[in-house]
């Protein structure tokens, strides 16, 4: 989450008035109730660093990939803000051949081919490979899961629905709120 300017200014404003406090307790001899204020401080602090950190080290590890996905994206959006959806599936298939691992990219694709250009077909074609050969539950699955699912069914074809619900379940190891919802659909169709 990145602060406003004026944010940041009553974020550190906030800080200094703690750590003020913090140093009187210190003065007046309670250490012990010092702590409060002075970790009251450090979330201050942690709340101005902590994104500026977190970002460098992004940058510094995967410097390309972080430059890279954010120029394709926008592109790509652009594109769709235009109503340019062809050159947009066009777009994103090479981003998804380039780069197997981007699931924000293919969870565009699916989106463009089903919403915007009525192809739920392909789509699905997309949804489906994701699912079938993932090993690793990423959140961007749940998209990609109720994506394939709706497909198939607008497609009259329950057998994919079903086996979208249950990859999803599957990667997701049947555990929290994401599995129960996979869980219900998937029994609703059963039944």
């Amino acid at each position: 989450m990145d602060l406003t300017p004026g944010a940041k200014i009553g974020v550190i404003v906030t800080g200094v008035f703690f750590f003020i406090v913090g140093s009187v307790l210190i003065g007046a001899g309670n250490p012990l109730l010092a702590f409060i204020p002075y970790m009251c401080t450090g979330l201050c602090i942690a709340a101005i660093v902590g994104p500026v950190v977190g970002q460098s080290f992004v940058r510094f590890f995967y410097p390309d990939n972080v430059k890279a996905a954010a120029s394709e994206y926008a592109t790509v959006r652009a594109m769709i803000a235009r109503h340019e959806f062809d050159d947009a599936v066009a777009e994103l298939r090479q981003i998804v051949r380039a780069q197997p691992e981007a699931l924000g990219a293919k969870n565009l694709l699916i989106t463009v081919l089903y919403e915007r250009l009525n192809r739920p077909q392909e789509g699905l074609e997309v949804a489906m490979q994701e699912l079938r050969t993932a090993t690793v539950w990423q959140d961007e699955h749940e998209k990609t899961v109720a994506a394939a699912t709706d497909m198939a069914l607008d497609l009259e074809r329950r057998d994919l629905a079903m086996e979208a619900l249950e990859r999803g379940l599957h990667l997701c190891n049947r555990v929290g709120t994401v599995a129960q919802g996979f869980a219900s659909r998937l029994d609703s169709l059963r039944g």
